[in-house]
């Protein structure tokens, strides 16, 4: 299961930006680990920038990715509620265990992010989404991936420690991300590469 780290950032200085890293490795459909070292695991939804996790048809991301790029100018919170509609119909066709997540701007220029998660055999959440102000100095990531435990919740914690507030800038970011991705790969219950995937959008 793809490894992923939704960010928004507000720097002191500077604008804002949002960034999705991710390893570059996937479970296909029906299980087996393939290599997407080859392929963009973070996909252009327009205005926005969409992971995914979990076990999915290749043509499915995409389908999901046209669509949204159809919709650039919805809110975040219009976009999140859909992928909760399209997801929670195919799931039990697909058999869908997936997290779908987003990072984009609101017209305002704050930015955004959001996690749809839909699983044939549980219930479906939704993490955000969340909107942070532009005019005050936030790091703020969302986790997708296998596993939740009290190791990754510590990592979360020293991605977040390994930033500083007052000099924060996408390289520092983007490395802190590749970090905890790197060290996420080394827990047993996660298939995951250490070759990591990184795509940034800053406001203009």
């Amino acid at each position: 299961m793809t490894v992923v780290l939704l960010i928004c950032v507000v720097p002191p200085t500077n604008s804002p930006f949002v960034m999705i890293a991710a390893d570059s490795r996937a479970t296909g459909q029906g299980g087996g680990v393939v290599s997407k070292r080859d392929k963009d695991i973070i996909l252009d939804a327009g205005n926005a920038f969409m992971s995914t996790s979990g076990s999915v048809y290749e043509d499915y991301r995409e389908d999901l990715a046209r669509y949204l790029r159809e919709r650039t100018k919805g809110t975040i919170i219009e976009k999140m509620e859909v992928l909760q509609v399209i997801l929670g119909e195919d799931k039990e066709d697909f058999k869908l265990q997936l997290d779908v997540g987003l990072v984009q701007f609101d017209s305002a220029g704050n930015p955004q992010m959001g996690l749809c998660t839909v699983d044939f055999e549980g219930k479906d959440t939704l993490v955000g989404p969340y909107t942070y102000d532009k005019s005050k100095p936030v790091i703020a990531n969302i986790y997708s991936g296998a596993t939740r435990t009290e190791e990754v919740e510590r990592l979360r914690g020293e991605f977040n420690d390994r930033l500083n507030a007052e000099e924060i800038n996408i390289a520092k970011v983007e490395s802190a991300a590749k970090w905890f991705i790197g060290k996420v790969a080394k827990i047993p219950s996660e298939t995951v590469d250490n070759i990591v995937q990184t795509k940034t959008m800053r406001f203009k």
